[in-house]
């Protein structure tokens, strides 16, 4: 070695280009999938027995509304083909010990619906106006008039009701 640290060979520097235009190559495609948004993570976090009351909280007195939609991600179009999505919404519970569960009706949201809504905020106000006024999109709403009384909270999940 004649008093050098290094020892340079031609596989050895073919070898480190490699590595590093595959590391390059790698941290380009992370780079872009960060940046374009691919592959979210969708998390789901549940608090349970939150509330121990025994008052119904009944959302239809409460007006409440809500809408959601199922949409591509990249398209942002409502995938509602029958043959290839099956959508539903459902409630479950327990009565004397025993779980239900009642699929709840919804439909496409009519201008009726958005007008029982309460005024969403200005960023709010813009995707709606964009959802509404492109024939692609649209909004899911619960059909209130069939299932409204049934979409109630009381108790907690270790209660024989709830």
């Amino acid at each position: 070695m004649q008093g050098k640290t290094t020892l340079s060979s031609t596989c050895g520097t073919v070898s480190s280009l490699v590595l590093l235009n595959i590391m390059m190559i790698y941290a380009a495609i992370k780079l872009v999938r960060l940046v374009s948004h691919a592959n979210p993570n969708i998390t789901t976090f549940e608090e349970f027995d939150v509330f121990d009351s025994s008052e119904v909280l009944n959302y239809r007195d409460q007006g409440l509304r809500f809408a959601f939609a199922v949409e591509g991600y990249w398209d942002e179009e409502l995938k509602n083909d029958p043959k290839y999505v099956r959508t539903m919404a459902r409630l479950v519970g327990k009565r004397k010990g025993v779980y239900y569960e009642e699929i709840l009706n919804f439909h496409l949201c009519t201008d009726a619906d958005y007008a029982e809504f309460a005024p969403p905020s200005a960023e709010g106000a813009t995707m709606l106006e964009a959802i509404k006024e492109n024939p692609k999109r649209g909004l899911y709403c619960l059909d209130w008039q069939r299932d409204g009384d049934i979409l109630e909270s009381w108790g907690a999940e270790n209660w024989d009701e709830y």
